[in-house]
């Protein structure tokens, strides 16, 4: 919408008849259309019409002297009305432009509730690190769930006897004071299974301070070499120290240890002396086995001869029927066709 114009200055006329002059009200241009609404304003009815016809109508007309001076009729003013734009309702809790944000003490109850939750929470999970760090630390790295002596069970198969049960529980007492969980009973396991007795060993722990170890030992099935200075052989061909007793329970193998078939010798010797039942291998005064590899036993009544350490568990449940048979040699070089003579 244009300004109006400004008036123009009022000229003394002549007298005479005073016409009023007209104008056609200016249109204004037709406003573009908005998208949005807006609000719409009401304009006073002389809102386009030009002052000077208003202060014009207020002024006397000057006239020739001796003549009455008349006045123009004036039409009462209309007042402006301005229209305002109608108030939008808003949110009880909305924010105006006007105004500053009042916080409702619902708002600023729900943000306090909000405040201490967070609060316990992150008490509760800081209660519950350090719970669980205490806890560890227990288990893990104090002195209370640690490896008493006392507490040390120590089991052994062992028929024979050869394993020291002394030397075993020194090992074990290695891990004395040593939290229960951080136990090294690996480390354990192989420090007793480095003795040529034992066969296998198995270390395992009792919460709060226990812990077990169990033997299984070899078994001496031969003694190499003479009655005096002869040793023990296990079924693997491991060494063991022997007693003077035990080496005399012991079939006694003779052989040359300084060939160079001496190990294959003596690992097929242990192969078929392993196969003989108790009974017979009780019997078993001596084994002995030759250059060619051909292996004999001396019983305390007969001598049986083996052959080849080839066949052996077939040799041996034929060689346990013919000793039921009065002879004094046992041939079962070939088992398929065994001698008794």
């Amino acid at each position: 919408m244009r300004p109006p114009k400004k008036p123009r200055p009022v000229t003394h006329q002549r007298p005479g008849p005073v016409r009023e002059e007209r104008q056609a009200p200016r249109k204004d241009p037709a406003p573009q259309k908005s998208k949005t609404p807006r609000a719409k304003t009401t304009r006073s009815a002389n809102a386009g019409k030009p002052r000077r016809e208003a202060e014009a109508a207020d002024q006397p007309i000057e006239t020739h002297p001796g003549t009455p001076a008349r006045s123009l009729p004036t039409r009462p003013r209309r007042k402006r009305t301005e229209s305002a734009a109608p108030e939008i309702p808003l949110h009880e809790h909305r924010k105006k432009s006007s105004d500053p944000y009042p916080l409702s003490s619902k708002i600023e109850t729900k943000r306090k509730a909000r405040r201490k939750k967070l609060l316990l929470r992150s008490l509760a999970l800081l209660t519950g690190i350090a719970i669980v760090a205490g806890v560890v630390w227990a288990l893990f790295f104090s002195s209370l769930f640690t490896v008493d002596s006392e507490s040390i069970e120590v089991a052994i198969d062992d028929p024979v006897g050869i394993v020291d049960e002394t030397e075993v529980r020194q090992i074990a007492e290695t891990a004395v004071g040593k939290p229960v969980l951080r136990m090294p009973g690996g480390e354990i396991e192989s420090a007793l299974e480095d003795l040529p007795e034992v066969l296998d060993a198995t270390v395992t722990t009792s919460f709060p301070n226990g812990m077990a170890v169990t033997i299984d030992a070899r078994e001496p099935i031969a003694c190499v070499g003479t009655s005096d200075s002869c040793v023990g052989i296990s079924d693997d061909a491991t060494q063991i120290a022997l007693t003077q007793e035990q080496r005399d329970s012991l079939p006694k193998i003779t052989m040359n240890v300084d060939s160079d078939r001496a190990q294959a010798q003596l690992t097929g010797l242990i192969d078929a002396v392993s196969t003989l039942p108790e009974d017979v291998r009780a019997r078993v005064q001596t084994a002995s086995v030759s250059d060619s590899g051909l292996i004999e036993f001396q019983l305390d009544e007969g001598l049986v001869k083996w052959g080849s350490s080839e066949q052996n568990e077939k040799k041996a449940r034929i060689i346990a029927v013919l000793l039921e048979q009065s002879a004094g040699t046992y041939d079962v070089t070939s088992p398929d066709a065994p001698i008794t003579y």
